[in-house]
């Protein structure tokens, strides 16, 4: 049997706060060194934290994309002059391994891992090799349930303070407003519900797990795009599919798009 997914919620905070302590100088100094084209590869949940690490490379002016394993082969005649990140949290799935290997055999000029257990097949084969290099970190909640959940908030933190100038990340929670908010909004879905979820480039990896996370879970289909991309045809859906719902993602500096967008959906839909 799983662990509830509620359980998994309950621990955030802790994670966040463990991730706050870890010193990442080795880190932060392997990553500010690179400059070649850098692929992020991770499965499942972990492709969440890919997206996250390609959009930090890309706020700094460097050329990155999040990948998976399947489409690293795929990129295989790019890997020369390329870095190769593997994001993984036990470092032992058969498609990060062959990821690796995949890229030992095509000679990515550099390659680094960041792991969230000790001692797995993925830290064995990156010893092997002098291009390579693994950051290993102990989760102190213990392996993630079914769905990746604190290993990816410790990805997220531990990411987010390596490759921006934020010395620890902070944990807000959800006050009473906004879980009423979520409440009426969950409350208002059908079963047979599709929800769009629409982003703009610093939310992307949001949008990305959000998708992730329904779909593994058997909860709801999800439609993604940004808020331009949603204008050029995408919002024709909610005229035709009535059950249809959207999640909104936005900053301070794209909510007034995201409100005039959502001003001009039917007010039905949630």
């Amino acid at each position: 049997m799983g662990k509830p997914f509620e359980s998994e919620l309950e621990k955030i905070p802790s994670t966040i706060a463990w991730s706050n302590t870890l010193e990442l100088s080795d880190l932060k100094d392997e990553l500010s060194g690179i400059d070649t084209p850098t692929y992020f590869v991770g499965s499942g949940g972990s492709l969440s934290a890919c997206y996250l690490g390609a959009l930090l490379f890309e706020n700094s002016g460097r050329f990155s994309k999040a990948i998976t394993p399947l489409e690293l082969y795929h990129a295989r005649d790019s890997l020369r002059n390329s870095t190769v990140i593997f994001i993984s949290a036990s470092g032992r799935n058969s498609d990060i391994i062959f990821a690796f290997k995949t890229a030992i055999k095509f000679e990515a000029k550099r390659i680094l891992s960041i792991c969230m257990s000790n001692g797995s097949e993925l830290s064995r084969l990156s010893n092997k090799y002098s291009l390579s290099r693994i950051f290993e970190y102990s989760l102190p909640v213990g392996k993630d349930g079914f769905l990746a959940t604190n290993s990816l908030i410790a990805y997220f933190a531990i990411l987010s303070r390596a490759l921006s100038r934020k010395n620890k990340v902070e944990y807000a929670g959800i006050n009473d407003k906004e879980s009423a908010t979520f409440f009426k909004f969950t409350s208002a879905l059908k079963t047979d519900s599709c929800i769009t979820v629409i982003y703009n480039g610093n939310t992307k990896p949001i949008a990305c797990d959000i998708e992730s996370k329904s779909v593994e879970a058997a909860l709801f289909p999800i439609l993604l795009a940004d808020y331009r991309n949603f204008g050029h045809g995408r919002h024709h859906w909610f005229a035709k599919k009535k059950n249809s719902a959207i999640i909104a993602l936005a900053g301070p500096e794209d909510l007034v798009l995201a409100e005039k967008t959502l001003s001009i959906l039917p007010p039905e839909v949630p």
